[in-house]
């Protein structure tokens, strides 16, 4: 081989060598300015990065972020569930449910799917609700046209979204008391069969424009045999209310009924 091909393969492996050179040395500045942006430039804290950073108070959650109380809020619990007889011909199902979060109460849509022995669906009854923080409260269905020997179980089911739970600083337990609970088997001239008077007093400094009240009454044994609803209205910041409820039909435990155990629950949305 000559001096002069010599030269020229030579000169091509330069020409390759400069062309490999002038390929790497973009992509090694590029990798660079990558490696400096994750080891020396933090990204901007967000409420989705899994991470406790900003301004946040928990992981993702507190400061701009959505409430921690929310975020990682427990479910409504159902902590029981029973089937009443109303009538000979109706019932009533009565759910005691249980919000054990601290500081938020949550409103809800919830339904009551009744089954049979067979497992078939007979019904499904729908409403809304709410519960305070660190509550347990009674929901009840009445009025339902089925015989109770027709009905095996009730399944409950809860449905809310972020924006229905609520901060308050008071539990249920901290609103009313009620107190002189009096019920009496009404005489054959009177318009309804049993009636009770009580007194309910508002124990805080605001005032309700309505009071959900929740009347259990039990038999000779400690069993709920009869649960009823109503309402008083406006009551004022620590004002005290005698309030009544008439039970129209007789109920088919009524000869059973213990005249002396009565609960009387409240509640109320402020």
């Amino acid at each position: 081989m000559s001096n002069f091909e010599e030269r020229i393969i030579e000169l091509e492996k330069i020409r390759k060598r400069k062309k490999i050179i002038v390929v790497i040395i973009p992509l090694l500045i590029i990798l660079l300015f990558v490696l400096i942006k994750l080891f020396f430039i933090k990204p901007e804290p967000t409420c989705f990065d899994g991470v406790k950073n900003g301004r946040e108070e928990g992981i993702d959650c507190g400061g701009p972020c959505l409430a921690c109380g929310i975020k990682y809020a427990a479910p409504i619990e159902v902590v029981q569930t029973k089937i009443i007889p109303e009538t000979i011909n109706t019932s009533e199902v009565l759910v005691q449910i249980k919000n054990s979060n601290l500081e938020y109460g949550v409103k809800f849509r919830y339904s009551i799917t009744l089954y049979s022995a067979f497992g078939e669906k007979i019904k499904t009854i729908s409403d809304y609700d709410y519960i305070l923080p660190f509550s347990t409260k009674y929901l009840l269905a009445q009025k339902i046209d089925i015989s109770t020997d027709k009905i095996n179980r009730a399944e409950v089911n809860f449905e809310y979204n972020i924006s229905d739970w609520f901060y308050s600083p008071r539990k249920t337990s901290d609103l009313f008391t009620v107190v002189d609970k009096r019920l009496r088997k009404m005489e054959p001239n009177e318009a309804g069969f049993l009636e009770l008077i009580s007194q309910i007093k508002n124990n805080t400094n605001q005032d309700f424009s309505e009071v959900d009240i929740i009347i259990l009454l039990f038999s000779k044994t400690g069993q709920i045999i009869n649960a009823a609803k109503t309402k008083t209205f406006n009551l004022g910041a620590y004002d005290t209310r005698t309030f009544g409820y008439v039970w129209q039909l007789a109920f088919p435990e009524l000869n059973n009924l213990d005249y002396f155990h009565i609960e009387i629950l409240t509640d109320a949305l402020e």
